[in-house]
């Protein structure tokens, strides 16, 4: 998924309100209405989506760290004559592919 594509994006937090005379969901936020006649199934998903973007974008920058620690250990690891245990590190860095 490229998430690049939800720059620009209304900032959270989002809220589901609940409309009980009108039985639809509202999504909002600080600028304004989000969504409207929302199934309720699918409010607390839509209200969270800045959240979860925001998460997602974490994780992706945590694992992109992590790749990059298990490289540099490979590198010196091979470097040390380990090659065995780099191969192994490199295999691992292709499956996180």
């Amino acid at each position: 998924m490229n998430t690049d594509q939800f720059d620009g994006h209304t900032p959270g937090p989002w809220t589901n309100e609940y409309d009980e005379e009108l039985g639809e969901h509202t999504i909002e936020s600080h600028d304004g209405m989000i969504a409207q006649r929302v199934l309720g199934v699918d409010a607390d998903l839509i209200a969270a989506a800045p959240d979860l973007l925001a998460e997602v974008k974490r994780l992706r920058k945590r694992l992109e760290d992590c790749k990059r620690q298990i490289k540099e250990t490979a590198d010196l690891m091979r470097n040390r004559g380990e090659g065995l245990h780099a191969t192994d590190l490199d295999e691992f860095l292709e499956w996180m592919e």
